[in-house]
């Protein structure tokens, strides 16, 4: 993993060591705690007097030694990949992707050579990639923005990061998912402006066609090239159900057994499904070192036969929901029995009341016990059943009230810029606190703990692709059928900019890796071909069908309990929305995202922003 920072100068003279062409040194900072293992800058003057800055800070998880970044070869190309090669290239188990992806690119010899190389890898990234004889500068992320990378038009070029903490009067934009970009520094410096190509993805995750009529460029004003196909080769299905769409067995008790022994083109689906999402999680256990924040610098001197770390290498966000029990299971089928797999639960401080029985006076006073603190200990008792040989740490992470404002304060509406709503607030404030890791591991209260892995699994694209959401259920009420299949098609259009981003810097800012097995290439081509009426089903109850699909594969893997559980929004089930009274919608601008200095404030909104 990789924190990128990247300073472009073309229409003046000078260079800037510091970055401060761009960058500040806050933002510098915050780079380095996405790359704790090392930080690195870069600076190469090029042809006419323009001047590169590049920064990279190293989270390493690949290889027998820590790579630094930006890393050169020896033509003076040079690479930052905030990213993980998980399939489309053979990496040798011992090899770091980071100078895997450098050599690949370096034997490119035209422009789509590499615009194949890069569209060809299956896993996040952001990456910029500096091509000195040609004198061009590529940059793009992955097609579900995955890895964050904003980009800003400055007096003297641009810049590009993957978080920033923002100064008065900069403007910073998430760099749209859509494709990958080609600075021409050669023909920007002779034009004393930027020369930017745009080479789009040639379709979307659903599978719909780039269509070049709505397509709007950027700030930065990239003219279009040719398309580029992303790699997802099945579109979405759109059939809708039939007649022949067949009649599930009443709800009950042996609902899932029976849908599983009756119909056989679920039970095939399911299976299938388990299969894919099983190695979509293995891949992303298997490419890092089985080892804690602790015990990976000791490994990358020591001989390999006397590496060994029993410390929890590996987290998972987890609410004991249908996403994380999945995951969680998977994780114990897969990990060797000795690693112990460490489940992050967090809660908000909220108030909550009694009626006395006798003097029927109600009774307040403050709480922890959030609903997804009580289901995530009905899954852990679920995952403790089956799967006995496993040690899980459920670590209970406490918020209050005033913690959560200090730290929104002074750090966390950082990553969660350039968003900005009420959603986003809540979310990323919730998310970041459970990413840090630090509580009490339940039954062993006496000390705080801090987890100590470097990747956390999270289950991010279930709900978008598998109807998990309630305005599914009200698009389907509303529209039919039809209705329903247009929401999931554009939720999975749009979630690289919905939240990918923002929930990247949100993880990465503690050092740690986010990995998303439902996002995996495999795993959505495969969802894509499955009809709607088999991952979500309308007609029956919340918690069955909702998620079908995934609610059998939890079925299947044992977890009985989970397969009829409700889903609850993160932001509800861990009770944020209550810590602090706020009655705001979701979709509204957050005010306590804003920086109050009202000299970056228009004088138009200086009356909104005092109240």
């Amino acid at each position: 993993m990789c924190g990128i920072g990247l300073c472009v100068k073309i229409f003046s003279a000078g260079a800037s060591k510091d970055c401060t062409a761009g960058l500040n040194a806050d933002t510098v900072e915050l780079l380095k705690r996405r790359g704790p293992d090392s930080c690195t800058i870069e600076e190469v003057k090029v042809e006419d007097g323009a001047t590169i800055t590049l920064l990279a800070a190293v989270l390493g998880l690949r290889g027998r030694k820590l790579t630094t970044q930006p890393v050169k070869d020896e033509m003076g190309n040079m690479l930052a990949w905030n990213g993980e090669i998980f399939g489309g290239a053979k990496v040798a188990e011992n090899e770091c992707d980071t100078t895997f992806l450098i050599k690949v690119l370096s034997r490119c010899s035209s422009e789509s050579e590499l615009l194949n190389s890069i569209s060809s890898i299956e896993g996040p990234w952001a990456l910029v990639y500096f091509k000195r004889n040609e004198q061009q500068l590529w940059f793009g992320r992955d097609v579900f923005g995955r890895r964050s990378l904003l980009f800003r038009y400055t007096d003297t070029g641009m810049a590009l990061v993957s978080a920033v903490v923002v100064k008065s009067r900069e403007t910073w934009t998430e760099l749209p998912a859509n494709g990958i970009y080609c600075l021409d520094l050669r023909a920007s410096s002779e034009a004393g402006r930027l020369h930017l190509r745009f080479f789009p993805w040639s379709r979307h995750p659903s599978g719909s066609s780039f269509d070049p009529a709505s397509w709007q460029p950027t700030l930065l004003g990239e003219t279009l090239a040719c398309l580029v196909d992303p790699g997802l080769p099945t579109p979405l299905n759109v059939d809708l159900p039939d007649r022949t769409c067949p009649q599930l067995p009443p709800v009950g008790r042996p609902f899932f057994r029976r849908v599983l022994r009756e119909h056989p083109q679920f039970a095939e689906s399911v299976v299938q499904f388990e299969r894919v999402l099983s190695e979509a999680v293995r891949v992303r256990l298997a490419n890092h070192h089985m080892a804690c924040r602790a015990c990976a610098p000791k490994q990358r001197y020591a001989p390999i036969e006397s590496q060994e770390c029993t410390h929890s290498a590996v987290a998972v966000l987890f609410s004991g929901g249908l996403d994380s029990m999945v995951i969680a299971a998977l994780c114990a089928k897969i990990l060797p029995k000795k690693c112990p797999v460490d489940l992050l639960n967090v809660a908000f401080q909220h108030q909550v009341h009694m009626i006395d029985s006798r003097t029927k006076i109600k009774k307040w006073f403050t709480s922890y016990e959030a609903p997804d603190r009580l289901s995530g200990r009905l899954g852990l008792d679920e995952l403790r059943h089956v799967f006995p040989d496993r040690k899980w740490n459920f670590i209970e992470i406490n918020i209050n009230k005033e913690e959560l404002q200090e730290e929104r304060t002074a750090h966390i509406r950082n990553l969660i810029y350039p968003l900005n709503t009420v959603l986003d607030d809540s979310l990323g404030c919730a998310l970041w606190f459970a990413a840090r890791g630090r509580g009490m591991i339940l039954g062993n209260e006496d000390e705080e703990y801090e987890c100590p892995a470097r990747v956390v699994l999270l289950g991010m694209g279930a709900d978008e692709q598998l109807g998990g959401y309630s305005r599914h259920v009200l698009k389907y009420k509303n529209f039919g059928w039809q209705g329903l299949v247009d929401e999931i098609t554009m939720e999975l259009d749009r979630i690289s900019s919905r939240n990918m981003g923002r929930d990247d810097r949100i993880v990465s800012d503690h050092g740690r890796e986010p990995r998303f097995p439902f996002l995996d290439k495999n795993v959505v081509n495969f969802l894509n071909k499955v009809p709607i009426w088999m991952k979500v089903n309308p007609h029956l109850p919340r918690g069955i069908g909702d998620k079908i699909l995934l609610r059998l594969v939890a079925f299947h893997l044992g977890l009985e309990e989970t397969a009829c559980r409700p889903k609850r929004a993160m932001q509800f089930g861990s009770r944020i929305v209550h810590a602090e009274e706020d009655r705001a919608k979701g979709s509204d601008v957050c005010k306590k995202l804003q920086d109050l200095d009202l000299g970056s404030v228009p004088e138009s909104e200086v009356a909104f922003w005092k109240s």
